[in-house]
């Protein structure tokens, strides 16, 4: 694997406020002084910088809207649900988004996953 580094980038600092990093989306490259916010089109946080989140009840009215709210703020949401009272056509155009996982699973038993955040529904 090649990695190529900008010479001009070189030996800055984050309180060099010379230096903005240009933002790198599916849509092409975000000029450093449209200052983009996760509610803008095009956004994307970088991976270290995105929370890893699992919503369990995720299916239902309430966490079917938890899930939409936030993927649109950027975070990676992990979906648990067991069917019981949330059926799937909640949350089913969520499926495509790479950042959506869905996870049929009942709660009273052992879930070993690493998240930053969890919502108990």
């Amino acid at each position: 694997m090649n990695i190529t580094v900008d010479p001009s980038v070189l030996g800055r600092t984050a309180q060099d406020t010379a230096y903005r990093p240009t933002i790198l989306t599916n849509k092409g490259l975000i000029p450093p002084t449209s200052n983009p916010t996760p509610f803008t089109k095009g956004f994307t946080l970088r991976v270290a910088d995105r929370k890893r989140v699992m919503i369990t009840g995720g299916a239902g009215f309430l966490g079917s809207h938890l899930c939409e709210r936030l993927l649109k703020e950027g975070c990676d949401v992990l979906c648990i649900d067991n069917f019981y009272s949330g059926t799937k056509d909640n949350v089913a155009h969520l499926l495509t988004n790479p950042l959506f996982e869905l996870m049929r699973h009942d709660v009273t038993f052992p879930l070993y996953v690493e998240v930053d955040e969890i919502y108990n529904l």
